[in-house]
């Protein structure tokens, strides 16, 4: 039993100047102390282990950088193209929907130019953070270029996601951002288009291209809205 396991030697696993665990050794097969040499083992697999789990840990950061957008903490583009065809795949294997909204910020190069970088990169991590906290823990927001963004939303139809996207314009057009009042209609504001599978595409890129037709139809129509696919904004695509 393990409460009954006598521990000889203890040492710590370090790495980045943190305490990762703990390593044990029991008693020695044979009788007596343990010899130098044994300690000289021990130290040498305890380093060992450490440089693993470093190395691994290393890995996961680099593997979530390769992924992440580094101004907005969001999923970047990478991300997004990746994620989005393993949502379709899924859905078409369980026979269910997966949705797309695609959203940008209405006339942000004037708020850039007029602002500076500096208030237009706070104004897309803001942005950000009101995506992530309108939609649900499953949905996927990503940073799909500039001032775009877009979001998986896996088990949703066009029904669903329509008021989400009316939910989400509110919450922009509400939300008082820094110096909105420069930007035409004197606050910050969102177009988005959406799109679902399967009913308005068979695969990603069809999928993307009408969420992005859709997106491109309320920016056209006075911006500030959100439109959903149907077949007539085919011809825009």
């Amino acid at each position: 039993r393990l409460e009954n396991l006598r521990i000889e030697i203890l040492a710590p696993i370090i790495h980045s100047n943190r305490l990762n665990g703990i390593i044990g050794c029991g008693e020695r097969l044979y009788e007596g102390n343990f010899a130098q040499s044994d300690l000289q083992v021990f130290a040498l697999l305890v380093s060992i282990i450490a440089i693993s789990i470093s190395n691994a840990q290393m890995y996961e950061d680099m593997k979530k950088m390769s992924f992440t957008d580094a101004m907005t903490s969001l999923n970047n583009y990478r991300y997004f193209e990746s994620r989005m065809h393993e949502e379709i795949h899924r859905a078409r294997r369980s026979d269910t929907p997966v949705s797309l909204l695609m959203l940008d910020i209405d006339n942000f190069k004037n708020y850039n130019d007029t602002l500076g970088h500096q208030a237009g990169d706070e104004a897309l991590r803001v942005l950000g953070w009101i995506l992530k906290n309108a939609v649900r823990d499953e949905d996927i927001v990503n940073r799909y270029g500039g001032e775009e963004f877009s979001i998986i939303l896996p088990g949703l139809d066009k029904k669903v996601i329509s008021i989400l996207a009316e939910r989400i314009r509110q919450k922009v057009e509400e939300h008082p951002f820094y110096k909105e009042h420069i930007q035409p209609g004197k606050r910050m504001t969102v177009s988005l288009g959406g799109a679902a599978f399967p009913e308005d595409a068979d695969n990603y890129e069809e999928l993307v291209k009408r969420a992005d037709a859709a997106l491109y139809y309320s920016k056209k129509a006075g911006r500030n809205r959100f439109t959903l696919y149907i077949e007539s904004l085919a011809k825009i695509e």
